[in-house]
């Protein structure tokens, strides 16, 4: 009998390659509960919002709304982020829909590793709700490593009907990363807040610990 060794380093590496499928958007009130591979920022000010709508720019750039992370030391398959609303501007019946993107990050650069675009909701949502957006396909990310993901409202309402105004940190309370505005495009590029951070909670389902040798007989 052959025994194949199959080192987890390896198939950490084996990403997804920034195919556009369509995931899912749940609102809810309650907190996300961290554990495994989670990370997360949960301190918030109330009066530190910003409009989730289509044509968001800085300046004449359109920008998405980002937050750089560092994953723990095992990695693991990234299922979900979540952002929590800290207001809301006016009402709509409108679908929204958006898209949500996960990112290698080099610098300011980054190249797109899983793009699910189409996520829609019709349902209301209101102040303290959590966005949580969830990946159809999880993406396997590697340990100890600076990634980014960033979602973008792409139809549905603009700033004065029916958009979540979405929470951050006016302070460096993650040391792990920074909020960010991506441009369109990959690959591509941001610019980064470093006095800022998003409320935000990743879901990620830990891998065995680094460099674990698996046998499979």
């Amino acid at each position: 009998m052959k025994t194949k060794l199959v080192v987890l380093m390896t198939l950490c590496g084996m990403m997804s390659a920034g195919v556009a499928q369509a995931g899912t958007l749940t609102i809810t009130n309650a907190t996300p509960v961290v554990d495994s591979g989670d990370i997360a920022n949960f301190t918030w000010d109330d009066s530190s919002v910003e409009n989730l709508w289509t044509d968001f720019r800085i300046g004449t750039i359109d920008a998405n709304f980002g937050q750089t992370f560092t994953t723990k030391s095992t990695g693991g398959d990234f299922k979900a982020v979540a952002f929590r609303v800290g207001n809301v501007s006016g009402t709509s019946s409108l679908t929204r829909k958006h898209s949500v993107r996960v990112v290698a990050v080099d610098g300011t650069n980054t190249t797109t590793l899983a793009l699910e675009s189409n996520i829609a909701v019709a349902g209301p949502f209101t102040t303290n709700d959590w966005y949580i957006f969830t990946l159809e396909t999880p993406v396997t990310l590697e340990g100890n490593t600076i990634y980014g993901v960033d979602i973008e409202m792409t139809a549905g309402a603009d700033w004065q009907t029916g958009v979540a105004k979405l929470q951050y940190n006016p302070s460096d309370v993650y040391a792990g990363g920074n909020y960010y505005y991506r441009r369109d495009g990959d690959p591509s590029s941001f610019i980064a807040n470093t006095v800022r951070d998003r409320v935000f909670h990743l879901d990620i389902d830990a891998g065995p610990p680094a460099g674990t040798v698996i046998v499979v007989k």
